[in-house]
């Protein structure tokens, strides 16, 4: 019988900091939104900050729920799990979805609303 509790470790540590990513992009999204309420449409505006989190909350799980993905995917291979290894490579794609969904959001709530970005 092989030990799978370290690869259970990782594979969740990636799943949970993909999902904080997600949670932490839709508080941003979400204040976005409400502030952008209040602007008529064809208001430019310049979100640096906002953009600026978003790349960070994406990047910063791309990078800490990646390595966790791969240390999983290292010691399933290694055991020869390969149930795990599909695991840890799916949830590996799954730790760049805070970053896609963050500029999706960004960009269909300016869309919405009707504003204009400056450049």
């Amino acid at each position: 019988m092989k030990l799978i509790g370290r690869e259970w470790f990782w594979l969740l540590a990636a799943l949970c900091i993909a999902s904080a990513g997600l949670v932490v992009i839709g508080y941003l999204l979400h204040g976005f939104d409400i502030n952008c309420a209040e602007l008529a449409s064809g208001t430019e505006i310049r979100p640096m900050g906002l953009t600026a989190a978003l790349t960070f909350t994406g990047m910063a799980s791309i990078a800490l729920g990646g390595v966790c993905a791969l240390v999983a995917l290292v010691l399933s291979v290694r055991h020869r799990l390969w149930r795990f290894t599909i695991a840890s490579l799916a949830s590996f794609a799954l730790t760049c979805a805070p970053l896609a969904i963050g500029f999706w959001g960004f960009n269909h709530v300016v869309t919405l609303h009707g504003l204009v970005l400056e450049d």
